[in-house]
């Protein structure tokens, strides 16, 4: 495994309870407001307290957010790499570095299976009731693959291309999204571990796709 300084560890571990905060604090953000929504239509307008209590509760959320951010903002990797990719920010390095930090993975193949980005996901979810669960790095780097598209970095630029390969492929608007978001999701990730490798002195094999001849290498990006 990677080595990295400790003070890099403790601040991947604060950035791992705000992350896990960050993902239960929204979960039971929207429940409520689902729940709110749907008592409107049977009892009517709800008393002030109940819209002071989802106050408080969107508050609990940007807190989380903010302090997710802060403490991203002091790690190498979001100061010399994350940092500069439009749309990637401190929140969004926060969940990054706080729920896979690239020095746990091996591989970026390793990393990619973690997100359910490898080819047999679908498949090992569909037999593991416990896979079922929230995929909560899946869901980090979808949210980065959108905001990197919707930032105009010169990640969505390859995201264009990715869809127009797709939809040559499969004439199905859905299909190509879909499958242009995941690629671009891999190269995100794959651009993530190099750097994350090279940030702490570390060499980080190419991915398998590369390797094997089945892709050529595109190095990582900055805006």
């Amino acid at each position: 495994m990677l080595e990295v300084p400790p003070r890099v560890l403790e601040l991947e571990r604060v950035l791992k309870w705000y992350a896990h905060l960050y993902f239960r604090i929204r979960k039971n953000f929207d429940g409520t407001v689902m729940m709110v929504k749907s008592l409107v239509g049977r009892f009517g307008t709800p008393p002030p307290e109940v819209g002071e209590y989802l106050d408080m509760c969107g508050e609990n959320y940007g807190i989380i957010r903010e302090l997710l951010g802060s403490a991203a903002s002091e790690h190498p990797v979001f100061v010399n790499h994350l940092s500069r990719i439009k749309g990637v920010t401190p929140f969004l390095a926060g969940l990054l570095l706080g729920i896979m930090p690239a020095r746990r993975f091996p591989t970026v193949s390793a990393l990619w299976k973690y997100c359910r980005l490898d080819p047999g996901a679908r498949k090992r979810v569909a037999r593991s009731r416990s896979l079922r669960k929230e995929n909560k790095a899946g869901h980090v780097a979808h949210l980065i693959a959108v905001a990197l598209v919707y930032a105009k970095s010169r990640y969505a630029e390859f995201y264009e291309r990715f869809f127009e390969e797709e939809m040559e492929r499969t004439a199905n608007f859905e299909k190509a999204k879909a499958r242009a978001y995941r690629r671009l999701k891999k190269l995100f990730l794959a651009h993530y571990f190099v750097k994350y490798y090279e940030e702490f002195g570390g060499r980080p094999p190419l991915p398998y796709i590369v390797e094997r001849g089945r892709r050529r290498y595109i190095p990582p990006i900055v805006d």
